[in-house]
């Protein structure tokens, strides 16, 4: 796909915002996004795509209430949607309303091995340990090589305090090493 010279695509700035994410180049990342939704604010997938590089850059807060513009954007909500804008919360420590967010996905999807992962460390980090020994069973039952270092390896977290807090949540729940 070739990019736009113009400046004016609002799809080819949220490419290159994705592109700048997977590098881990989040200013970056964050400055593509900003650029597509300045071009098109009302843009369901625009704006998840700025709310989900806000999240992995550890901008919680900010990507709160872009996340939830997209999902009101979109009245079919995609279930990454939802996975994004919970993972945002538990940025914040609001567990509480993330967990919700889980579980309205796995109602839809019972094997989004995403969500079990946001349930599993959600319930062990709000000491609800049988529910989060629950929800690592199924992660390992949707893959079952799941492990604590393939996490570490593709969670997409700014900050090692919120990589450490996930992480040990993971093994506190049972996922193998």
């Amino acid at each position: 796909m070739a990019i736009n010279l113009s400046g004016q695509d609002a799809a080819a700035h949220r490419l290159l915002s994705c592109v700048h994410l997977l590098r881990k180049q989040y200013d970056k990342a964050i400055a593509e996004s900003q650029k597509a939704v300045e071009l098109d604010p009302n843009s369901s997938g625009v704006n998840f795509i700025y709310g989900m590089v806000l999240q992995a850059a550890g901008q919680y807060e900010e990507a709160i209430p872009v996340l939830k513009k997209a999902i009101r954007l979109n009245p079919v909500t995609p279930i990454n949607y939802l996975n994004n804008l919970a993972w945002a919360y538990t940025g914040v420590k609001q567990y509480e309303q993330a967990i919700p967010l889980w579980n309205r996905a796995v109602e839809r999807n019972p094997d989004y091995l995403f969500a079990y992962m946001g349930l599993t460390a959600a319930h062990q980090i709000l000491g609800q340990e049988n529910r989060a020994r629950e929800c690592a069973a199924e992660l390992i039952r949707i893959k079952p090589n799941f492990s604590v270092t393939l996490v570490e390896k593709q969670l997409m977290v700014r900050t090692e305090e919120d990589k450490k807090r996930i992480l040990e949540a993971f093994r506190k729940a049972g996922i193998p090493e």
